[in-house]
């Protein structure tokens, strides 16, 4: 009993997050925890660990990051409007990859030009080339 008194404000989250699951493993007569529910929702939140990880890296290596999440709810969005809209064969565009590189250079360049501060972007470029102040050509 001690060490729950202790220890309450450490583990309140995850008791809530106990709590919750339970209510609805209850409330939908244990379709929660079988295993096509568990693979789905593994499958579905997937880009979002992977982007988890990729801050991970970041904030370890000792910089910060903010503009992660909105370039990628910008990116995920713009590339579902172009394949609906756009014909199949300019499918290319509608590629995220390439819609990402463009924000990284746009973010570069703003960088580069003092008119966004280090701490909206994107980091990559720490990691490829050093700080932006230092790979920009500036004399």
């Amino acid at each position: 009993m001690r060490f729950v008194r202790a220890n309450i404000r450490d583990y309140a989250l995850l008791l809530s997050l106990l709590a919750i699951m339970m209510f609805f493993q209850f409330t939908t007569n244990g379709t929660l925890f079988r295993p096509v529910n568990m693979t789905n929702i593994i499958l579905q939140n997937s880009y979002i660990v992977i982007m988890a990880l990729g801050m991970l890296l970041i904030i370890v290596a000792g910089h910060i990051d903010l503009s992660v999440g909105s370039v990628a709810g910008f990116i995920g969005a713009l590339a579902a409007m172009m394949m609906v809209i756009w014909p199949p064969y300019l499918g290319i565009f509608s590629n995220p990859l390439i819609v990402s590189i463009v924000c990284l250079l746009a973010q570069l360049s703003a960088e580069c030009r003092a008119t966004s501060p280090p701490i909206t972007d994107t980091g990559f470029h720490r990691h490829a080339g050093g700080h932006a102040s230092s790979s920009c050509a500036r004399r």
